[in-house]
């Protein structure tokens, strides 16, 4: 069970790296790495300027790396914090000046026990989505209502989030919906968090991901603009 979340866990490293994922067929044989492959290219597609820039220098892809205790500030490199939740890795890709607001966060952790991070506080206006947990699965038609993948994370998530062991977490920043007439919306503002409704993407097929999944607000909106129609023209017989 280890190797197979320090399996999932690579797989979330290489599509957020900057160069070409190399996936085994061995690994695309298994329906549950399929479904996450699928889940992790979707993000690569709809990310593309800050996951797959034209140069490593390039302004459009800008690394932070974050403490994963609460209060900011930078991991402890030197290693002599004896708390293992220090091993965690928390760090987020920006677009820098170029791209205002588009912004992916990622984590990820070594232990075999559970351990809350501190996420990094999202771009003014905006509120994280829950794109991948490699400790839940992948949503599909066949487990439509098993997981939260896809949905703006609960007001009590947004500064903790508790992730399993040996698991990577993938989150992006969406626009900030307006506050929900329901209670739970209502009572996360007033405890001072954002008010936002925990809206569920729709289902997709069996291993592909849901219409719009991982991909910017922007790359969603153009992907669902109707095709141009195309004419031809037909000569006449002679």
């Amino acid at each position: 069970a280890r190797c197979e979340a320090v399996a999932r866990s690579l797989l979330v490293a290489q599509f957020v790296a900057a160069g070409q994922p190399l996936v085994a067929a061995s690994t695309l044989a298994r329906p549950a790495m399929a479904q996450l492959v699928a889940a992790l290219a979707a993000v690569r597609r709809g990310y593309r300027a800050l996951l797959c820039p034209p140069s490593l220098t390039s302004a459009d892809r800008v690394l932070t790396w974050h403490s994963p205790y609460a209060g900011g500030g930078e991991p402890d490199w030197a290693a002599a914090n004896p708390d293992y939740a220090a091993n965690a890795l928390v760090l987020t890709i920006g677009g820098g000046a170029s791209r205002p607001g588009h912004l992916l966060a990622a984590a990820f952790n070594p232990n075999a026990e559970p351990v809350a991070v501190a996420l990094p506080r999202p771009p003014s206006g905006t509120v994280w989505r829950l794109l991948v947990d490699t400790a839940r699965s992948v949503p599909t038609v066949q487990a439509a209502g098993g997981s939260n993948l896809g949905a703006v994370l609960p007001a009590t998530e947004h500064g903790s989030y508790t992730m399993g062991p040996n698991s990577a977490l993938l989150l992006d920043a969406v626009p900030q919906t307006p506050a929900s007439v329901n209670a739970p919306a209502a009572s996360a503002a007033a405890a001072g968090g954002p008010a936002v409704p925990v809206l569920p993407r729709p289902p997709g097929p069996a291993i592909q991901p849901p219409p719009g999944y991982g991909m910017s607000p922007a790359a969603a909106a153009a992907a669902a603009r109707p095709p141009p129609q195309t004419y031809k023209t037909r000569r006449g017989g002679s």
